[in-house]
């Protein structure tokens, strides 16, 4: 269910998440606030021991950014943003502090002088994903790249999206994407990636890793590795492409779980974890994640739903396990 604000902008207000909830005074979501505190805390020091310095970027919800487009009843307020109270939570402590991405503020600053996120659609803007990586490269002491946007092509695509084409007369939005990749490249893919480039019609989402690389003698020399939600993303338009052109090994994994055994094997400087705001109703359990398990699982499944894809000799090989 979604809310119809000011000016055609919608709003993911009831789902699978219940976002809206997410936004009351209560016990119950002040012990979820609190069970995140006492996760990226423990993900911290986990990292810690493995040389990793972690981060962490709660991705906010529309809701949090637009209020004043909201123009709705009850409790939902953007002073009570499970992000902003997180964020208040951690900052209680050095600690927390120093894992905090605060993309909350850049992005209600800029609310004004452009559209951050899509009218029709939960997620952001070229504009507003170029906000969050700006927070995570000033959280890291990375040098963002001022220009990345206006130097990249820019083609416009109408489309319904993801709350538009819910509407009774459903509704498409015109917007400008930005192709942001251009010295980096893939370098490793896992078996789901491969599987997703091949049959884009699947949308696979949860599992999917990819590693990029990038020889721009300006590029941080660090490593990063991201355990993210769709607005991270793998394509060659988002978050994860703009960190890609700017340290030299980026890797990123669509999940809200850390996989520890893939962080000890790469061993990256930097560790982020990136999750939507409307899916902090559900705390990660990172214990036992494996992204090679899971992917073998999948594949399995899917080449069992699906006789007419075509498997690799690895999908082949996952789906006999």
């Amino acid at each position: 269910m979604f809310h119809i604000g000011q000016d055609g902008w919608l709003f993911l207000t009831v789902g699978t998440n219940r976002a809206a909830d997410l936004y009351a005074n209560t016990p119950e979501v002040w012990r979820m606030l609190r069970g995140w505190r006492r996760l990226l805390l423990a993900r911290a020091d986990k990292a810690a021991r493995l040389h990793a310095r972690y981060l962490h970027l709660s991705s906010p919800e529309k809701l949090s950014v637009y209020d004043h487009k909201f123009h709705g009843d009850g409790p939902v307020r953007a002073s009570r943003s499970p992000t902003r109270r997180l964020g208040q939570l951690l900052r209680l402590t050095p600690a927390g502090r120093r894992l905090w991405v605060d993309a909350l503020t850049p992005l209600r600053a800029r609310r004004d002088a452009a559209e951050l996120y899509y009218r029709t659609d939960t997620h952001w803007t070229s504009q507003g994903t170029f906000v969050a990586y700006r927070a995570i490269c000033a959280a890291c002491g990375a040098a963002a790249i001022p220009d990345l946007l206006e130097t990249r092509p820019a083609h416009e695509v109408t489309r319904r999206m993801d709350l538009g084409e819910k509407l009774q007369f459903p509704v498409s939005e015109t917007s400008t994407y930005r192709a942001i990749r251009r010295t980096a490249g893939i370098a490793e893919e896992g078996r789901l990636h491969a599987l997703a480039e091949r049959h884009p019609e699947l949308a696979l989402h949860t599992g999917v890793r990819v590693g990029f690389r990038t020889d721009d003698p300006a590029a941080d020399p660090r490593s990063l590795l991201v355990f993210g939600s769709s607005y991270s993303g793998y394509g060659g338009l988002g978050l994860t492409s703009m960190l890609a052109e700017t340290f030299r090994r980026v890797d990123f994994v669509w999940s809200a779980e850390i996989d520890w055994g893939l962080v000890a094997r790469l061993r990256p400087a930097i560790l982020l974890t990136e999750s939507a705001e409307r899916y902090m109703a559900r705390l990660p359990d990172d214990d036992g994640f494996d992204v090679g398990r899971y992917e073998d699982e999948k594949i399995a499944r899917l080449l069992a739903e699906n006789p007419g894809l075509i498997p690799t000799a690895q999908d082949a090989d996952a789906s006999g396990r």
